[in-house]
């Protein structure tokens, strides 16, 4: 839209500011939208019907991490579900009391109608609720003497959004290059410790160390072949091995194998993904193809990777489902469907993964290394 669209001058002079995105609203019905906040200054503008906004300064509700793919929403939703007041723990109960108290105590109601508009800016929480048939304008820009970026020129009001968008930028430009980091040190950790483990010594067969700069270097060809015939060996029928202790060593080869595949090529992501799909049509053999054993046996597999496999694993998804040229790799989704009934509990599983070495991450690019310095 922002080519076509004619913008109040006085109110958005191009030289004062960067415009960052053009939308189009429309509700067929009533609607509202969740808590959340912009990390852009934000012109709201009604072409029809009614929005009312519910508005409060930064700060007022305790927001998601900055690593969380939902940084910008509250971190506690008070529900009236039965089953989510029981499971709240008395400090969540508190903690959602304090923000509710804070929400009366400082947000602002707006209404705007067609011919109107409000001006909400970046690092604010709001809520919007349409009537229906509402059709409405809204203009994302950055203002040189407000933006985050300009933070030293803020009141004290905004400070806490400013210090969380530049910590949230700072983190999503860092993170790769620490989850590499992070692989690297895994991956030490299994090469210097002595392993007891038939198919982990033979895994690790197919790395070589660089002694001038500590890298690894993986056979993919041979990783995969090895891997491969380790599962097998492992899932064998005339294995006397209980299927815990044959589980257990599925985990070790998976938690073992996946820190040494270097995840930014193609051709070692195909493999992962494709080690793991063999590995679901090796467990189906062991099960004799009862859908309901081997799926639960998969999704048994799923719920013991280590955190930083859960990372990799949905990293290599990530990568391929953005990948422009397509991939014919096992989709995230199929994945998920091996586990069945029990699918659920596997994504959660990964999900945590993620979160738990996202929280790492953020710990130390931002405690650690920028106010800490350790």
């Amino acid at each position: 839209l922002a080519p076509g669209l004619i913008l109040p001058s006085h109110l958005l002079p191009h030289k004062r500011i960067t415009l960052k995105e053009v939308n189009l609203w429309f509700a067929p019905q009533l609607s509202n939208t969740n808590y959340h906040y912009d990390a852009n200054d934000n012109l709201l503008m009604v072409l029809h019907g009614t929005k009312t906004v519910e508005m409060s300064p930064p700060g007022t509700i305790q927001a998601n991490g900055i690593h969380s793919d939902r940084a910008n929403h509250p971190a506690l939703l008070s529900s009236t579900s039965d089953d989510n007041h029981n499971n709240q723990t008395e400090l969540n109960r508190i903690k959602v009391r304090d923000t509710q108290r804070a929400l009366n105590s400082s947000t602002m109601v707006v209404s705007i109608s067609a011919g109107e508009a409000l001006f909400i800016p970046e690092g604010w929480w709001h809520r919007v609720e349409s009537s229906s048939q509402c059709l409405a304008v809204n203009v994302w820009f950055d203002h040189l003497s407000t933006g985050a970026s300009y933070s030293c020129h803020h009141g004290s009001h905004t400070l806490p959004h400013a210090i969380r968008e530049l910590s949230r930028r700072y983190f999503q430009e860092q993170f790769l290059g620490e989850v590499e980091r992070l692989m690297k040190l895994a991956a030490g950790d299994v090469w210097t410790t002595t392993h007891s483990d038939r198919s982990v010594k033979k895994v690790l067969e197919c790395v070589t160390v660089q002694p001038e700069n500590d890298t690894f270097s993986l056979n993919l060809e041979r990783a995969e072949q090895i891997i491969h015939q380790e599962c097998q060996f492992i899932l064998r029928p005339t294995s006397h091995c209980g299927l815990h202790n044959k589980l257990s060593k599925l985990v070790r080869v998976f938690n073992t194998g996946l820190v040494f595949f270097d995840i930014m090529q193609k051709t070692h992501r195909l493999v992962v993904l494709k080690l793991f799909q063999q590995c679901f049509e090796d467990i189906r053999k062991l099960c004799c193809l009862d859908i309901h054993r081997e799926t639960t046996v998969f999704s048994m597999l799923v719920k013991r990777l280590s955190p930083i496999c859960c990372l990799i694993l949905t990293r290599v998804w990530e990568m391929e489902e953005n990948d422009p040229l397509g991939s014919d790799a096992v989709s995230h989704l199929d994945f998920i469907t091996n586990c069945g009934p029990h699918a659920h509990s596997a994504r959660q599983h990964l999900e945590a993964g993620v979160d738990t070495m996202k929280e790492t991450i953020c710990k130390q690019l931002i405690v650690n290394d920028l106010i800490l310095g350790k």
